[in-house]
């Protein structure tokens, strides 16, 4: 059983956006198969990387959105984003040196903290958008964001 399932409850109806939400979701089905796999902490660094990188990438790609079309929930929607950030940069460098392993408890929070933000904050900032979005921008915008390439 994966830990988080893509389904229409968390599409928001925005292609690119679904298709980030639905990379940042694989890499953390990924990260919970190499756990409970009992892969080596090497394969789950490298996976937990990833997702820190996969995050920073869509995080600035939705904070660049949000500016483009001067939404007025965007700074409360960055705090948020850099929280998160923060949370899990910590617990990656502290995985780094040995001081923290990937536990259920830790999937769950992320699991949680993504599905209730794309279900609430994502999901308030797309109803925003969803008049004045241009998908073609979109498009460029994720390109000049530099999307990662990913293994997972």
């Amino acid at each position: 059983m994966t830990l988080l399932t893509w389904g229409p409850e968390l599409e928001l109806g925005i292609p690119e956006i679904d298709r980030q939400h639905q990379r940042l979701v694989g890499i953390l089905n990924a990260l919970d198969s190499g756990v409970k796999h009992g892969y080596c902490r090497n394969i789950l660094g490298s996976v937990l990387q990833e997702l820190v990188k996969y995050t920073v990438f869509h995080f600035t790609f939705e904070e660049r959105l949000m500016k483009t079309y001067h939404l007025p929930s965007a700074d409360g929607h960055a705090a948020e984003h850099a929280a998160f950030t923060t949370t899990v940069l910590e617990f990656q460098s502290r995985f780094d040196v040995g001081h923290k392993d990937v536990s259920d408890d830790v999937l769950r929070f992320l699991r949680d903290w993504l599905k209730g933000h794309i279900m609430g904050t994502d999901h308030a900032m797309v109803t925003l958008l969803r008049s004045k979005i241009d998908h073609e921008v979109l498009t460029a915008m994720a390109c000049a964001v530099g999307e990662p390439s990913l293994t997972h």
